[in-house]
């Protein structure tokens, strides 16, 4: 064999085998490279997964708490409705009871003046003793006393009166005079006199001419 074409055939060879090598190379450089990306896809994956079983376990959650935040709220609308129509009902109710206490002292107040003091007043004149006329006097005296709450309630509100002066308007508006408040009262008629003042002070009408029986029986319980 030409010594040339002898050398020719090892390169040929040689090449041949070196070609052989880089490929299996590259074969096994691919396989590892393929091997990591399927393990890399797989882990990627598996990530994903658990990300996605997260996100929905939160969006279940989240629409637990949603549902739970509207039954709440609607919980609430409706016991402000509720609370709101107690309120109107206890509203009324006490507005009924104040218009029905205030007809009641009216008529504790009519019934005192139309059917006791009428008599009363008969008793006085029928030709009474003296000792007598002190128990219709005492009797007429208690009897203002019970009925002064409902007549002078706006007094002690508005004009501050005290017991003795209230009790004097009282008297004042049954039409007793000065004399006979004193003598009922166990007063003198200066000391009556002091408190009539007072009363038309704190009821404003100091240096006016008007009468102060005409101003108190204006008056209406509890105006």
């Amino acid at each position: 064999m030409d010594p040339k074409n002898k050398m020719n055939d090892f390169s040929s060879s040689k090449i041949e085998k070196r070609l052989k090598l880089v490929r299996k190379q590259a074969e096994e450089a691919y396989k590892r490279a393929l091997d990591d990306l399927e393990s890399r896809v797989a882990e990627l994956t598996a990530e994903l997964a658990a990300a996605n079983e997260t996100i929905a376990r939160e969006i279940i959650e989240r629409k637990f708490t949603e549902e739970a935040l509207r039954k709440s709220e609607a919980d609430l609308e409706s016991r402000k409705v509720a609370l709101e129509e107690t309120n109107t009902a206890l509203k009324v109710l006490l507005e009924k009871r104040e218009q029905d206490r205030e007809e009641l002292e009216e008529r504790v107040v009519a019934n005192v003046k139309e059917l006791i003091e009428p008599y009363l007043d008969r008793l006085k004149e029928s030709g009474l003793v003296d000792r007598q006329k002190v128990y219709v006097e005492i009797l007429e005296s208690n009897l203002n006393d019970v009925i002064s709450p409902f007549v002078h309630s706006s007094f002690v509100m508005n004009w501050k009166l005290t017991p003795a002066e209230m009790k004097v308007a009282n008297l004042v508006r049954f039409g007793k005079s000065t004399k006979e408040i004193a003598e009922i009262m166990n007063l003198s008629p200066e000391t009556v006199s002091v408190h009539r003042k007072k009363i038309r002070k704190k009821s404003g009408i100091t240096n006016k001419k008007i009468n102060l029986r005409t101003v108190l029986i204006s008056l209406k319980p509890n105006s």
